[in-house]
């Protein structure tokens, strides 16, 4: 009997030239307020994704979302913005009591992921998880989930889906309302 073979591991992703400025990307009258790296693409290169909000003071830019944008990395060196997104990240204070409501933004083997959350009498959250689709070169939704949890009496919801259940969804056309949400029963 053979011995079964360890998968192959992935290696790192090249990391981002000493040179790069994400701040190159952010639109004039917007500020940078998170980034994440990671391969995107699957091209051994390491991507960004720049979350920015409007660059102002006054309380009502607390109340905008955020936007979400792709940058991928050539092999020349050069970094280009391939996607979009402004309606799918949480505001500053779109979190309720919780506060933030864009909790997570990240990249892990290949996928980029957007967690919103918040809450006050009910905890909430809304996980978007989105891959690059060669075929249509764009990065699609490959799994939601939403959660509500009531703190008073316990009860609490779950709804997970994938395109089986909503189709092809585009990470610069999907908004945070696409999706059906979870409810407290």
């Amino acid at each position: 009997m053979s011995a079964a073979k360890e998968p192959a591991a992935v290696p790192a992703p090249q990391p981002l030239q000493a040179d790069f400025d994400p701040n190159s990307f952010v639109p004039k009258g917007f500020k940078s307020v998170r980034i994440a790296r990671g391969d995107l693409n699957g091209d051994g290169l390491e991507d960004v994704v720049i979350v920015t909000m409007p660059d102002e003071t006054d309380s009502e830019a607390r109340f905008a979302r955020r936007t979400l944008s792709i940058v991928v990395a050539s092999p020349n060196g050069k970094f280009s913005l391939v996607s979009k997104n402004a309606m799918l990240a949480g505001c500053e204070v779109c979190g309720g009591s919780m506060g933030d409501g864009l909790a997570d933004v990240s990249v892990s083997n290949g996928a980029l992921t957007v967690a919103n959350e918040g809450g006050i009498r009910a905890r909430w959250s809304d996980v978007y998880t989105f891959k690059h689709e060669v075929a249509l070169n764009d990065w699609v939704l490959v799994k939601y989930s939403s959660r509500v949890s009531s703190q008073i009496d316990q009860k609490w919801e779950l709804i997970e889906s994938t395109p089986e259940d909503f189709g092809v969804k585009r990470f610069a056309e999907i908004k945070q309302d696409d999706l059906p949400r979870a409810t407290i029963p």
